[in-house]
């Protein structure tokens, strides 16, 4: 039976960010109840709570709620900071808070080209909406109420930018990545070592809601060993065996995840943050700023296309910024196998804040 004094996580297990707090939770020993929510709860409930139908959402003892995985996982690490899942090297903590930004701004076109664009996936997902959002219909019906829900999903991928045009560089991107982990997690049990940093947790999340739980896709997982098992390591609750590279070491191994980070995923951060600072200069008075404004070309290993410039974006990239100016110089050795910071990280201007679960002008 689920107890009070315990926190209340809430979200199914094929969501993407989801799957990222929950094994940060279970890693932490953290007692919680674990909640698949249907739809009634996800509108009555959870809508009312925090605005929107989302997930994950956490629901604390004292009736607090927490909403996104960063925000949840923040709150939690400032109530539990041991085991510590930020390295204490700067270049270490960069580079996790830019896997984070990776799984969480750029592994969207993955998950969503992945769920949708193939038959065997495609029709798992579609069971899983149903069976989730209505656990207590006939499957076909609750199909048929949860349609509107697919069409949703479905219209996210031309506003993410996954078209015919991206979806062959959105296929290199994630077997760069899952190559580049293959090769690290062949010799550590994590990315960054023997225990798990930010960036594991983040990137757990679509590879094991999506790539490795899909039928059609499961097989790229099968392919890499090291990575079922690092993926199995994080389900069952990951432990703090050991501790991080020692000498704040980014392990070269992981270089092609970050070029493409550098390459294609912060010039999409410039373009967000120049279209927030032109918002900003027309509407000096205002207080927030609009979730899209507009849409703008981006590039994915080579292969170019359109995405809606979602403003939330800014506040995720906010947070790599942050690492690296605590850094104060100190990442600067590792930065250089890439260019120069100032040339890969944008400069935030007019920074966002979060105030009722929405994004505000700092």
């Amino acid at each position: 039976m689920p107890r009070s004094n315990r926190l209340t996580h809430y979200g199914w297990p094929i969501s993407h960010f989801s799957a990222k707090t929950r094994s940060y939770l279970n890693f932490k020993g953290i007692d919680f109840n674990d909640r698949y929510p249907d739809g009634l709860r996800l509108l009555f409930v959870i809508e009312r709570a925090v605005g929107r139908i989302v997930m994950p959402t956490v629901r604390l003892p004292n009736g607090q709620w927490l909403q996104d995985s960063s925000a949840i996982i923040d709150e939690m690490e400032s109530r539990h900071p041991t085991p510590a899942i930020h390295p204490k090297g700067p270049s270490q903590r960069l580079a996790s808070y830019l896997l984070e930004y990776f799984s969480d701004e750029w592994m969207n076109l993955v998950s969503l080209h992945s769920r949708w664009d193939t038959p065997g996936n495609a029709r798992r997902a579609k069971y899983d909406f149903a069976h989730y959002a209505f656990p207590w219909l006939p499957i076909r019906v609750a199909q048929r109420f949860t349609q509107s829900m697919v069409d949703q999903m479905l219209a996210y991928q031309p506003a993410t930018g996954v078209t015919d045009a991206t979806r062959p560089g959105i296929d290199a991107m994630l077997v760069r990545l899952l190559d580049a982990m293959e090769q690290q997690l062949g010799t550590t049990d994590y990315l960054l070592g023997a225990r798990p940093a930010l960036g594991d947790f983040a990137l757990y999340g679509p590879l094991s809601s999506h790539i490795a739980y899909e039928p059609d896709s499961k097989h790229l997982i099968a392919e890499r060993p090291a990575v079922g098992a690092w993926i199995e390591r994080l389900a069952r609750g990951a432990t703090a065996s050991g501790e991080f590279l020692p000498g704040d070491q980014v392990p070269e191994a992981l270089d092609p995840v970050f070029r493409m980070i550098f390459k294609d995923q912060m010039p999409w951060l410039r373009t967000v943050v120049t279209a927030i600072d032109r918002y900003v200069e027309e509407h000096p008075d205002a207080l927030r700023v609009p979730r899209a404004l507009g849409e703008a070309p981006f590039e994915v290993c080579g292969h170019r296309g359109e995405r809606k410039i979602v403003t939330f974006t800014q506040w995720k990239g906010q947070r790599v910024r942050a690492a690296y100016e605590e850094a104060a110089g100190r990442a600067d050795s590792w930065f250089a196998r890439f260019g120069e910071p100032a040339r890969l990280l944008p400069e935030i201007r007019h920074p966002l804040t979060r105030k009722d679960f929405k994004e505000v002008l700092g």
